[in-house]
């Protein structure tokens, strides 16, 4: 069992008594603001009790419902907080659901009164109950100012539905002590307080409006209503949202942060500089989006809860400026102020620390149950076993599979059954399948979430047609929008003869086929585009879509578009094509034809160039060299490919650009699976078919020789363990020859009849760090689909690096491009490398030599500790993992040299451009991170240094470093190899194996190999795998030695040891 340190002790206070006393505190500060309208916390508090007055006088008190019909405004904070004034309990009645489930809800909930204004008055259903106004002539007069009833702590607050496995909403009762608790437990994590201000962008109907709506209430900040929610799932709106009102905190559901973060590495913008705090809720973060966040330089806190716990459960908050290893899940966090959390087995038993198990919640936030649903009650609210002390007490079985890791953290790892989860809201398919099941057209149905390689997840019903009847999915989708909430309606509908069972006859739900890429059955008749700007469009739907082809009638609503797939089809249009139609316009525009007159009409905007240039100029490039015979040229190198290029030319044997690595594999390994698999990746990816040559004196990407994997068999040799070891050795440093190719080499080593070693050696032409997690990620996905042991395949078409490489020109000739090359004139006019030994570099050696310097090199490992320590230090710190271990590395160069002004050279991934994320090539770039610390200072003013200056560096990262030395003075006098910037490389990296499943077997950790050779003078890598830090230190023979290196290495352990002490004893 795991409890939040800080649980509190005693019965807690109903919020309207937390509220009067923060009104008490600062009357006249802003508390609510709307589109045009403000109201003081007096304000809010005297136009609140007046209603509850009116309400009290009606007859209502503790134990009754109210329900609020109110669209959201300041009036819908007024409305919430007079029915809890009056001791009542409301229940949110949203203006955008259909009509037949509001008047399920008010029938459900015995309704009496409804409280309404003047815009829902008449306009929505109220059934038996009574339309109160939120606002009353009579509320001026005297004696109309109730003082409030005070509700008991296990009294109702509010009825939030949720959708029912039964096939009807059901009620989640929450009372008042869980509604103080969240709010107290939010105020804490989020820091409210007088002066910030929180964005309430969720329905009342959502339990995730109590997160937004009463923190701030309660600890004097403002709250800020937008009167057109929709709208902000629009980027461009919620940013002028954020910067007109100030805002500081936000809560996004996962869907709308990937669009936020998406568009927002696009544009290379960040949020307005009021923003200090987002935080995120509903699915997984995408890994590769995840990775763009740190750039934004904001805190971000995970919210993890369902509505019977009162929203929130746990908070995982990320530094701002930190980062998640790539392709690691972001954890769920730690409970929340008076939460126990169990982890149990079938049997309601607890499992070992690290394996999976139910999460069961308990505590101060628990609802007491489901409204009218005793059975079900008793099923999901369980008597508490670990708390003997409390009879009464009670466990919500959540249904998600959790586990806990090494540093506490929970992390999600699925669901127990069919629940599924869209736009942040918790969906049982049941009752979707119920209202279908009333169709007359429908036989049967399943209804589940399919998830596209983007991360887009979206429902989908299959259906078995009545006999003889004919399905048109608009008619469907009528029915379903007449009952159900707009996310609860299906956005595909895919006929299938039968529902496919298991063995046990239950519904086989892995069976049911992947949704077809087809335009579905429209009342509306398909008419082809017509002219470029319908044409483009057409294609932009059908690809966001997923389907073979759209109409300029066909509505995108009915394809299964929403207003977040619009806001991504505004920002492709931007990127692809340079024209900024208005966010509301486009989400106005039903079709295509509505959205190419926008889109004509509107106006153009500068900034970085849109990648669809790239085609256009690669096309350029291949037509300047077409008059040439060889292989089919695809295109032009990058920037950073040049270097790496050229210096192959001069050095064809090196093997320094060599980037082998080799890992583990047990288990009945399936070799025809296995092969099958590496050529359909091989195949998917262009660069792992890529050769480079020179054209003209040009260099140029050409198709190249096909790699395939090579298998031998060792299990004959005596040592068969050695043999492999030393075959892969031999591979690590064998020449790669980039004018023909392949450019990838993968061998299968058997050793014993369950163990292999799988063995890459590729050129850094082709293949970065990332690139080695998606060859990796797709090689297990494809083996798992070729051996039957996975599941369906990835729908996936990365772009092409010709087309990065392409962009880059043009990107390079912009005003941005020109302005980080002016910051990096000027943060490197004066630098120099570092004096490490006697061997060090001679200067005044001319540009236009040839000759490279000795590259030997030798390598030292060393161990770091573990990784939950550098994470526990970098938390205290506030600072990134990275950070604390560059400046470790930092102390040490800066004893060694006697010098305080330190220059380390440290790649960054390159792959700023969203689309680039998927996709396997070089784009690793280097940047220099220069730390001035003065004398005396200590370890943690040079940890303030180096964050700081990475986080420069990091914002002037998409220029490449070759451009950088083009342009500074003092680069001019360098030696072909050196750079005359730094000669000392940091990276901190994870290992690409870890968290990778692959199915059937069981994956080891991949371990790097020695080429023989350094990439610069000293190379330090540090390795993140699952239970350690492995430290690497390469240095070239004739610029340093062993015992420099071993030095550098005690140091780095030593520091990291002092640090994890000191952070202990705190």
């Amino acid at each position: 069992m795991r409890a939040h340190p800080g649980s509190v002790s005693g019965p807690l206070r109903p919020l309207p008594d937390l509220f009067a006393e923060q009104a008490a505190r600062t009357p006249d500060a802003p508390a609510v603001l709307g589109d045009g309208e403000r109201l003081t916390y007096a304000e809010l508090a005297r136009d609140a009790g007046r209603l509850a007055g009116r309400l009290a006088a009606m007859g209502v008190g503790p134990g009754d419902r109210v329900g609020v019909c109110v669209p959201h405004s300041p009036d819908l904070v007024v409305a919430l907080l007079g029915v809890l004034m009056a001791g009542a309990a409301y229940v949110p009645l949203d203006i955008d659901y259909p009509a037949r489930r509001l008047e399920f809800v008010i029938a459900d909930t015995g309704l009496r009164h409804v409280v309404v204004d003047r815009r829902t008055a008449g306009r929505r259903p109220t059934g038996e109950a009574r339309p109160i106004p939120v606002r009353d002539a009579a509320d001026a007069e005297p004696g109309h100012l109730a003082v409030p009833i005070s509700a008991g702590p296990e009294d109702v607050a509010c009825v939030i539905h949720t959708s029912g496995s039964t096939g009807q909403p059901k009620g989640v009762l929450i009372p008042h002590r869980a509604l103080s608790n969240l709010a107290l437990a939010a105020g804490e994590e989020f820091a409210l307080a007088p002066g910030e201000t929180m964005l309430a962008n969720k329905s009342a109907g959502f339990s995730g409006s109590l997160e937004e709506l009463f923190p701030p209430l309660v600890h004097g900040a403002t709250v800020v209503l937008p009167g057109n929610r929709v709208a902000l799932s629009s980027v461009d709106e919620l940013l002028t949202c954020l910067e007109h009102h100030g805002v500081t905190v936000l809560i996004l559901t996962t869907a709308l942060w990937h669009l936020v973060v998406r568009e927002l590495a696009q544009r290379d913008a960040r949020f307005s500089r009021s923003v200090r705090l987002v935080c995120v809720t509903g699915e997984r973060c995408r890994p590769e989006l995840l990775s763009l966040w740190p750039r934004l330089g904001v805190r971000l806190v995970h919210i993890y809860g369902p509505t019977e716990y009162t929203a929130t459960v746990t908070y995982f908050s990320l530094p701002a400026g930190a980062s998640v290893p790539d392709g690691e899940a972001l954890p769920i966090g730690t409970p929340i102020r008076d939460t126990r959390v169990h982890i149990l087995d079938s049997a309601m038993r607890p499992v070992a620390d690290g394996d999976s198990g139910e999460l069961y919640v308990g505590g101060a936030s628990l609802a007491l149950g489901y409204d009218g649903r005793p059975d079900l009650t008793a099923e999901r609210f369980v008597p508490d076993p670990f708390s003997p002390s409390e009879p009464r007490a009670h466990l919500y079985r959540t249904g998600d599979r959790v586990r806990r890791r090494p540093d506490g953290n929970l992390e999600f790892i699925g669901r127990l059954d069919d629940q599924l989860k869209i736009l942040g809201h918790r969906i049982e398919p049941a009752e979707i399948e119920s209202v279908l099941a009333r169709q007359t057209s429908v036989r049967q149905s399943v209804v589940t979430a399919h998830e596209s390689a983007e991360g887009r997840r979206r429902l989908v019903a299959y259906i078995v047609a009545a006999d003889g009847d004919a399905i048109v999915d608009d008619d469907l989708r009528s029915a379903l929008a007449a009952e159900l909430p707009a996310y609860m309606v299906p956005t595909a509908y895919v006929r299938i003869p039968e529902i496919p069972l298991t063995h046990h006859r239950k519904i086989d739900r892995n069976a049911l086929p992947e949704p077809p890429a087809l335009r579905p059955a429209l009342a509306t008749a398909y008419r082809a585009p017509a002219g470029r700007t319908e044409s483009y469009l057409c294609a932009l739907w059908a690809e966001l879509l997923g389907l073979d082809a759209v109409g300029v009638d066909d509505p995108w609503t009915a394809l299964g578009g929403d207003s977040l797939l619009a806001q991504r089809v505004l920002g492709r249009i931007r990127a692809d094509v340079g024209r900024s139609p208005r966010p509301r316009d486009v989400l106005a525009a039903p079709t295509v034809h509505a959205l190419a007159a926008l889109v004509d009409d509107a106006p153009g905007h500068t900034g970085r160039p849109a990648l669809a240039i790239a085609a256009r100029a690669r096309q350029s490039f291949t037509e300047r060299l077409a008059a040439r015979e060889g292989p089919t040229l695809l295109g032009p190198l990058a920037e950073n490919q040049r270097g790496i290029w050229f210096h192959s030319l001069l050095a064809p044997r090196s093997a320094l650009y060599n980037t082998p690595w080799t890992c583990r594999l047990s288990g009945d390994l399936d070799h025809a699976a296995l092969r099958a698999a590496f050529a359909t990746v091989v195949s998917r990816h262009e660069s792992l078919r890529t050769a480079f040559v020179s054209i003209g004196g040009e260099p140029a990407q050409v198709a190249g020789a096909v790699a395939e994997l090579t298998a031998e068999d060792l299990r004959e040799h005596p040592d068969p363990e050695t043999l492999a070891r030393n075959r892969a050795a031999a591979l690590a440093v064998t020449p790669i020859n980039v004018a023909r190719g392949p450019l990838l080499r993968m061998h299968l080593l058997r050793t014993g009849d369950r163990d292999h070693h799988l063995v890459c050696t590729a050129h850094h032409l082709v293949l970065d760090g990332r690139s080695q997690q998606i060859l990796l990620r797709d090689l297990a996905e494809e083996y798992g689909r070729e051996s039957g042991l996975g599941g369906a395949r990835r729908v996936l078409t990365p772009t092409r690096h010709v087309d990065f490489a392409a962009w880059q020109q043009s990107y390079l000739a912009s005003a941005e491009a020109t302005e980080h090359l002016d910051w990096w004139a000027q943060a490197l006019a004066d630098v120099r490398p570092l004096a490490l030994g006697p061997g060090e570099r001679t200067s005044g050696q001319g540009a236009s030599e040839r000759r490279i310097p000795d590259e030997t090199g030798r390598f030292l490992d060393f161990g770091l500790g573990g990784p939950e320590e550098l994470r526990r230090v970098a938390s205290t710190a506030g600072v990134t993992h990275f950070a604390v271990l560059l400046a470790a590395f930092v102390a040490q160069l800066r004893r060694e040299s006697g010098r305080n002004d330190i220059a380390v050279g440290t790649p960054v991934s390159g792959r700023t451009l969203p689309q680039m994320q998927d996709t396997v090539g070089m784009f690793v770039n280097s940047v220099v991170v220069r730390t001035r610390c003065p004398d005396g200072a200590g370890f943690p003013e040079l940890l303030d240094a180096v964050r700081e200056s990475a986080l420069d560096a990091f914002a002037h990262q998409d220029v490449p470093l070759d451009r950088v030395v083009e342009r500074v003075p003092v680069a001019k006098e360098r030696r072909v190899g050196d750079n005359p910037f730094f000669n000392v490389l940091f990276s901190y990296e994870r290992d690409a194996c870890l968290g990778l499943d692959w199915p059937g077997l069981t994956l080891g950790a991949a371990r790097d190999l020695p080429t023989g050779t350094a990439k610069a003078d000293l190379v330090l890598t540090v390795t993140e795998h699952a239970d350690h830090l492995q430290g690497r230190l390469e240095y070239r023979t004739a610029r340093a030695d062993g015992n420099l290196a071993s030095r550098i290495a005690e140091g780095m352990a030593r520091t990291l040891r002092d640090l994890g002490s000191e952070r202990g004893e705190d």
